[in-house]
């Protein structure tokens, strides 16, 4: 499953991934919340997520006491 090869590529960039419990897409996709993620160049970085083999779309929202709060969609 893609799951744990995004997951493991989302922490090589420095965040900690963590799935959504009990919560899937409109798609059927599954949703990993990236945390502690360092956020220099925030064009670069969409790009590399995006890159991320099994990742369907991500956004940057901003978060109360962080700079962003990250998610991931990916097929299941």
């Amino acid at each position: 499953m893609a799951r744990g090869h995004v997951a493991r590529q989302l922490v090589k960039l420095g965040g900690q991934p963590t799935l959504r419990e009990g919560f899937t897409t409109d798609n059927g996709n599954i949703i990993l919340d990236v945390h502690n993620l360092t956020i220099l160049n925030p064009v670069e970085m969409e790009a590399k997520i995006n890159q991320i083999v099994g990742v369907v779309t991500m956004a940057f929202l901003p978060c109360a006491g962080q700079m962003y709060c990250y998610w991931v969609h990916q097929k299941v």
